[in-house]
């Protein structure tokens, strides 16, 4: 099991206000069980087995279009109850995408364990993949997008201090996401500590991974 997925119910956050109507609209969801998810994690060199405690299969149909037929995506249910996807929509490039609203992730394996933090589920996936951490070793939390650092330090804010470990990625973005996490974590009492010697001389851990696989990444 993959322990309790954190909800927004425990995160003491302020609202992020809705600034468009919702792309989408989500029709029903399963533990992860299609082959198209199956097959979409082996092209990013990715374990399905190893993520699959964590992982959703979701149908959605485009808001405006309510009962069509449906589309597929891949992903983390997150704390407010939307679902952060990698989606074909109807061609064949893989695309990310949210159904309902954006949030982070985060996974509570054991009350003591290290937080290791991800920028994205091909990152956590990779993690899992190459690491292959016995259960209960690690906390996650996975922020679904650069713009999510107040939605991490709010979620943290509840936990007791303890070691707040990042896998971060190469670009300018996350690179200030990192710094900022950091020091949040510093000042609230917290052990940091990262893990980018991973992937450096990549974008990313599944770049990294990736790139011994001989394949490309695509979303």
């Amino acid at each position: 099991m993959q322990g309790q997925l954190v909800r927004s119910t425990i995160i003491k956050h302020r609202p992020i206000p809705d600034l468009a109507p919702a792309a989408y609209q989500l029709e029903s969801h399963q533990p992860m069980a299609d082959e198209r998810g199956e097959a979409f994690l082996r092209s990013r060199a990715l374990d399905p087995l190893a993520l699959k405690p964590y992982l959703t299969d979701v149908y959605f149909t485009p808001a405006n279009a309510p009962g069509g037929p449906l589309l597929y995506g891949l992903g983390l249910l997150n704390a407010s109850g939307g679902f952060e996807l990698r989606s074909p929509l109807r061609g064949t490039v893989w695309r990310k995408l949210s159904v309902g609203p954006k949030d982070i992730s985060a996974f509570t394996l054991s009350p003591t364990a290290a937080w290791l933090c991800f920028e994205g589920m091909p990152d956590f996936g990779s993690f899992l993949t190459v690491d292959r951490p016995p259960v209960g070793t690690f906390n996650y939390l996975i922020l679904n997008g650069t713009g999510m650092t107040t939605r991490a330090t709010e979620f943290l804010a509840t936990q007791p201090p303890g070691s707040l470990i990042l896998c971060s990625q190469a670009d300018p973005g996350a690179q200030r996401v990192k710094k900022t996490l950091l020091a949040w974590a510093i000042a609230q009492g917290w052990q940091t500590g990262d893990i980018d010697h991973k992937w450096q001389g990549h974008q990313d851990y599944n770049a990294w991974l990736m790139a011994g696989s001989g394949g490309k990444t695509t979303a």
